[in-house]
């Protein structure tokens, strides 16, 4: 993915939650639609939409519990 920030071969991910920080890898090569769609709504530049309805660009697992 061009306009995800970092360098080498691997596309990671690290999630933290409160029993500790999983660290995966994100294969785009075998599901493209699938890691876009979680980069796009991680980074904010995938819109969705609040249970209010209102669109946003805000990242959606931003403090999701």
């Amino acid at each position: 993915m061009k306009d995800v920030p970092g360098t080498g071969p691997k596309l990671l991910a690290r999630i933290e939650t409160s029993l500790g920080t999983l660290n995966c890898e994100l294969y785009a090569d075998k599901a493209p639609m699938t890691v876009a769609n979680f980069v796009g709504l991680a980074t904010g530049k995938k819109a969705w939409r609040g249970p209010n309805g209102v669109e946003t660009n805000k990242p959606f697992y931003e403090g999701l519990v």
